[in-house]
Order: C-alpha cells, then structure tokens, then sequence
C-alpha cells in the first residue's frame, strides 16, 4: 500500500486571537470570548497568567482586568468571515491539493503527493503559515501525519511538544517516541470518558492503544476504537467522508438569564432556534420528518412557578425550509406557551429537527408534493453567510431578546466585513 500523508492545519486560539487581532495593545496580554455572562473561551497563553480555560467569566474578570487584558463579546459574524479568509488562504497556498474544512478552524489537506515527490512537508508546512498568518493574521499550527488521526496527533504535538514550535511531522522515525509523550485522552475519537476506561486496562498514552489488539478493542468497544489502533499504527482507515457523518438530529437551545416573560418573545426566541436548526439542517443536506419544540423554567426558581412543555410533530415528508417550519411551529404553540406567561419566568427554550433523511439521496414518491421553496431558503443563506447571521429573517422573529447589562463589562467586536458603519478606521499621523 502506498504510503499516505496529511497535514491538519489548525488556528491558534482562534477565537480569542481573531478576535483580539485589530486591537494590537492586546498583543501578549490575556484574551478572552464570551457569548454572554457565561463560560469563556481562552487564547493560547491563558495559562501564563493563571488563569484557567473554560472559566465563568465572574470569576476571572479581575485576574485578565489586572494584566490589562480584554473579555470580547462573541460576534460570529466576524468570526465567521475571518474564517472563511483562512479557508481561503489555505487553499491559495496549496495550490490544488485536496482540502476538506473539518471546522471553522481546522483544514486538512492531503500532501500525499507532495511527499512522493519528494519536497520537504516541514518546509511547506512552515510557508503555509507565513502565508496564513500574512494574510489573514490567523496563527496556525501545523500537524503532519501518514493518517488523519496522526495528523491530529501531531496537531497537538505542534501546540504542546517542547521544541516543535507549531510545526510538527510524525514519520516512522520518530512514531514511537511521539506516541509515548501524548496521552491517551488527546487521541482523535476517544476523549475524556473512553480514557477513563482505558485506565483501567492500563492504557495511558497513545503508544498503550497503538500496541493494544485491534480485534480485542473491537470487541470490547467498537469498531471505531479498533481502526483508532489502525491509524494510530499508520494504517490509513478513515477517510475525509467518514470524519463528519451527517448528523441524525439538529438542535439549537439557549438558556435565558433575564428569562422571558411574554408570549410574543418565547415564540420569538423559538422561532429563531427553528431558522438555526434548519440553516444547519440544510447544509448538511439532508430534511426532517419531525419538528420538536421545548420551553421550560429553571429549576432554581420559585418552585410555585415551575413549568415545562414539550411538543413533537410528525411529518408526512421531508422538509428542510424554514417557512414550512414555522407554519408547524404556529400550530403547536398553544401547547408551549404558560397559562400566565408575564407570571412565568421561561428560562431555556429549544427546537429540535429529528428522524432526518438525506435529501440528496431520498427515495422519489410518485404522489409527494414537494413543500420545500429551496429558491428561497438557497437566497436567505447565501445573504446570511455573505452578510452575517440575522441580515435577513422571518417576519415571525418580532422582538429581540436582550441581556441587562452584567456585572462583567464584556468588549464589542464589531462587524468590520459586514457593516459599513463599523468599518475600520485608519489614521495617519
């Protein structure tokens, strides 16, 4: 079998540095996102500062605040289009080689090619990031393997290995050694719970699973565990079309600090977690038989006041278009909406699209009606995607909720590819 390579190329604390990237006084100093009052998420050197990942934001607000730091207000907007910058980056510099986008972050590329032919995969790994980080000012970090999950591997090698300085490439030289300095839980698809039961077989670090019997941990675990103990060994097993199956329900919640207290905003808030979960559902191609909506109260609250409601509809074909969804949702409000709504405080809300089937390849009924205006949604998510999230929604979105202002002063990242009135400003002096 001829020998494969893979290069995932992966943002640095992309998040925080994207967003802390047109404020260069923030440069070294401890960088934040939050999407409200709630948990952050760090940039790489967080933990220079003491300060650790993934914290409540109350708690940390002085620490970042006595370094001179900054907490930014999550904008996915802006996030979104420097994104797609780096995708695009990535693919100008690779001149033609296969790319899949796993995330908003992170891009494989297949440089099988490049290492038949004998160029030097360190070398370009490091030309790539010039290029990324010129172009876009996103820092990235570059792993290399002869499969997807030792590039993954080497992904965090790059991040975390003393002396790899964000490049790094696993070869037959220096597997073992690698293997042995990575644990366990930082191997692809096995995560923290897996490595916990790997412990106990006295499995700790990928070289432990990389040695184990694939047939005895498929039979153990799963299959999925046993092409693990493939790739980790070399074997190339999966492929860029077994990384990310479509997904077999699609969900979008939000839990409310301020709660909602009327009817006109829980079936405003409903409304905009249904547009969210059929924009996913159609990237992903496929349509929903059953739509699910849910409100409830907190479990914190007045106990006097404690309400919950769920309602599922069934569908007699697959429907991806938002419209079609809100028709449904209109009918089964009346189950969803609290008897005194101004006296009950709804704290999470949700929507949810099950029993999903792939539009691409869906069997064709003579006597189906197809309800889907796809000219339509096609037109919404195009405006969106180019203009930002909510440029244009349905009419049934009529009040906006919005959060009082916490105790957490949290910066605005502005829409600076969207927005004309918050365009960059350039002075020269």
């Amino acid at each position: 079998m001829a020998v494969k390579s893979f290069a995932l190329i992966d943002g640095t604390g992309f998040y925080a540095h994207s967003s802390a990237q047109f404020h260069p006084g923030l440069k070294g100093k401890p960088v934040l996102v939050s999407a409200g009052q709630g948990i952050s998420i760090a940039g790489a050197n967080i933990k220079e500062f003491g300060i650790p990942k993934f914290s409540p934001i109350w708690e940390i607000d002085s620490k970042v605040a006595m370094h001179h730091g900054a907490i930014f207000k999550c904008n996915f907007n802006t996030l979104g289009q420097i994104s797609r910058n780096f995708k695009q980056s990535l693919i100008d510099v690779s001149e033609g080689l296969p790319i899949f986008h796993y995330s908003v972050d992170e891009s494989w590329v297949e440089t099988t090619e490049l290492l038949k032919n004998g160029i030097d995969l360190e070398s370009e790994a490091w030309r790539w990031r010039e290029h990324i980080w010129k172009t876009t000012g996103v820092p990235t970090g570059v792993g290399i393997g002869p499969s997807l999950t030792l590039s993954k591997l080497a992904s965090f090698a790059a991040k975390k290995l003393q002396g790899s300085n964000g490049v790094f490439v696993i070869s037959k030289d220096n597997l073992i050694q690698t293997l042995e300095k990575v644990p366990v839980s930082e191997v692809w698809n096995v995560g923290r719970k897996l490595s916990k039961h790997f412990s106990h077989m006295g499995i700790y670090s990928a070289l432990d699973l990389a040695r184990q019997d694939p047939k005895k941990m498929q039979k153990a675990f799963s299959i999925s565990v046993a092409n693990t103990v493939h790739e980790l060994n070399g074997t190339p097993v999966y492929n860029w079309n077994d990384t990310r199956p479509k997904k077999q329900q699609i969900w979008s919640t939000s839990s409310y600090r301020d709660r909602l207290q009327s009817r006109e905003s829980i079936m405003s808030e409903l409304s905009l977690h249904l547009a969210e979960a059929f924009f996913k559902l159609r990237a992903q191609k496929s349509e929903a038989l059953a739509i699910t909506a849910f409100v409830s109260t907190s479990i914190h609250d007045d106990p006097q006041e404690q309400f919950k409601a769920s309602r599922s509809i069934h569908l007699s074909y697959g429907v991806c278009d938002t419209s079609v969804g809100l028709k449904t949702l209109r009918a089964i409000q009346g189950d969803l909406i609290p008897t005194q709504p101004t006296k009950t405080r709804i704290y999470k809300v949700g929507v949810g699209l099950t029993s999903l089937i792939d539009a691409e390849h869906k069997q064709a009924d003579l006597f189906e009606h197809d309800v889907n205006n796809h000219k339509l949604s096609k037109a919404i998510d195009c405006i969106n995607t180019r203009f930002g999230k909510g440029t244009i929604e349905f009419g049934a979105r009529t009040k906006r909720y919005s959060e009082r202002p916490g105790n957490v002063k949290l910066l605005e990242l502005e829409n600076y590819f969207s927005d004309f009135n918050e365009l960059l400003e350039v002075k020269c002096i």
